[in-house]
């Protein structure tokens, strides 16, 4: 869950929904409808929302994943010039496949589906719009953690016996992250899992 801490928390105070945004079930991932520099991690099951040139637009699952320049200011690792702009899909409709109820075609009770098309009214949005009315981000850039130091812990039920192979494989997801996180954030972070 590192980078929740920091994004998909950026409300356009300006909208009248502030956290359009974001997923409406969970309002804690980025949604669908909006559109990165990037696949976000903290993007809904990995979408990279993008346009068509037509009034259309095309969501679809990517690997790997990469934090968006968005995420990476929010992360306090590159400065606000270094963001661009994006932008998010007001009023979005036409879907193929279509949507479920909930206006999220990657609802956890339907078929797995890795891209979605639909229409609607592109919206967008600089950095200075979400700094002028949020204000900047505190600690600033230049001043922001950007070197991470994290354990990762096997948890096992009191008096179960610990299994060889689940030390193997936190092990291995340690090592990934040491190698997923500044990759992630194009070299701007960095974390260090070691215990001593």
């Amino acid at each position: 869950e590192v980078g929740h801490r920091w994004v998909a928390f950026i409300p356009l105070l300006w909208e009248s929904d502030p956290y359009v945004l974001l997923c409406q079930r969970s309002l804690a991932h980025w949604n669908l409808f909006a559109g990165f520099d990037a696949p976000s991690p903290v993007g809904l099951n990995q979408q990279w929302t993008r346009p068509n040139g037509d009034g259309s637009f095309t969501s679809e699952y990517v690997t790997p994943v990469a934090f968006t320049s968005l995420d990476l200011y929010a992360m306090g690792m590159i400065p606000p010039g270094d963001v661009p702009p994006f932008f998010f899909v007001r009023n979005a409709y036409a879907f193929s496949p279509p949507n479920d109820p909930y206006g999220d075609p990657w609802n956890a009770d339907s078929p797995v589906v890795t891209s979605v098309d639909f229409s609607g009214e592109r919206m967008d949005v600089t950095i200075d719009q979400i700094v002028g009315t949020l204000g900047p981000r505190t600690p600033p850039f230049g001043s922001a953690q950007t070197h991470f130091r994290h354990a990762f812990v096997l948890v096992v039920p009191p008096g179960e016996p610990v299994h060889v192979d689940s030390i193997v494989w936190v092990d291995a997801m340690r090592l990934m992250w040491e190698n997923f996180f500044p990759a992630s954030t194009r070299g701007f972070g960095s974390v260090d899992t070691r215990l001593q």
